[in-house]
């Protein structure tokens, strides 16, 4: 198998995925990513592969600040 390396362009433009938590029954995952541009909250469902953003703008800039109420 011939690997090439991909260019910096195409490693640059892929999605920065986050801080997975798997859920207690290990049917689904959470984790942060920026794949719309901006850090939001997905839930992945491991059974179906389908994946859910759950948050629209409302995750903090840095995952590791948590979401407040205000």
């Amino acid at each position: 198998m011939n690997r090439q390396p991909l260019p910096i362009r195409v490693l640059a433009s892929l999605p920065d995925n986050m801080t997975f938590e798997v859920s207690w029954n290990r049917d689904k995952v959470a984790f942060f990513s920026n794949r719309t541009g901006r850090i939001e909250l997905y839930v992945l469902y491991l059974a179906s592969r389908e994946v859910v953003q759950l948050t629209d703008g409302e995750a903090p800039t840095c995952v590791m600040a948590g979401f407040f109420k205000q």
